[in-house]
């Protein structure tokens, strides 16, 4: 429906221009992987909400060009020169690489429009990084936007990953150290347990007495 009013719209303004008139060519441009749920013609459309057969000899079939962004074929996307394929690249092959010697053209949209179909902040962080010599007309290659992005991303792998083995530490320290608690208990060697609570080198020294790994072992 949106579709008849744009096109409704323009040859609307191409009466009044005197100008011969010129035919109006609509598509749509799907970004996500969802298939379309909604009738791809107006016809199909209308019988699904009651319209009798009969009466759409009466009515013109306004059809759908949909163009999914996630599906198209490496001839397709080579034919963008722009940075709408770095876009195009990105959702059907997950990175940029083929582009690496390509110029940016637009940095603000491409980072903006990159954070808004995969939602990686880092897209817009690097955009300020590149903005002075944006704003001075020197070019922005590539090469050195995926750099400068492949290394955030392993800088945030590592934090991530040095969370991860902290707090997976710590599970297990405590686990540990509950596992050696019971055992001083069964032993009835109450004096060790306060020991081993308070006293971090007693209690390195009671992990290798019942041969239980302790929190150093892990990290």
């Amino acid at each position: 429906m949106r579709k008849i009013s744009y096109e409704g719209g323009s040859y609307r303004q191409q009466l009044g221009s005197g100008a011969p008139v010129y035919g109006v060519i609509t598509i749509v441009i799907a970004w996500t992987g969802k298939s379309s749920r909604i009738p791809q013609n107006l016809h199909t459309l209308l019988l699904k909400n009651g319209v009798p057969q009969k009466h759409l000899e009466m009515i013109d079939d306004t059809k759908l060009t949909v163009y999914h962004m996630n599906n198209l074929s490496p001839e397709t996307r080579n034919l963008f020169t722009s940075d709408l394929g770095f876009v195009a690249d990105y959702l059907n092959e997950g990175n940029f690489d083929s582009r690496r010697e390509q110029e940016i053209l637009h940095l603000d949209a491409l980072c903006d429009l990159m954070e808004a179909l995969t939602g990686d902040a880092r897209f817009t962080e690097l955009a300020n990084e590149f903005w002075t010599k944006h704003q001075k007309g020197d070019a922005v290659m590539a090469c050195e936007y995926l750099d400068l992005l492949e290394a955030r991303g392993e800088k945030r792998g590592e934090k991530r990953g040095e969370k991860r083995g902290e707090k997976r530490g710590e599970i297990n320290g405590e686990t540990n150290l509950s596992a050696l608690l019971v055992k001083l208990y069964d032993l009835g060697r109450s004096k060790d347990v306060e020991l081993a609570v308070r006293n971090p080198d007693a209690r390195a020294r009671m992990f290798k007495e019942f041969s239980i790994p302790s929190y150093r072992d892990h990290k």
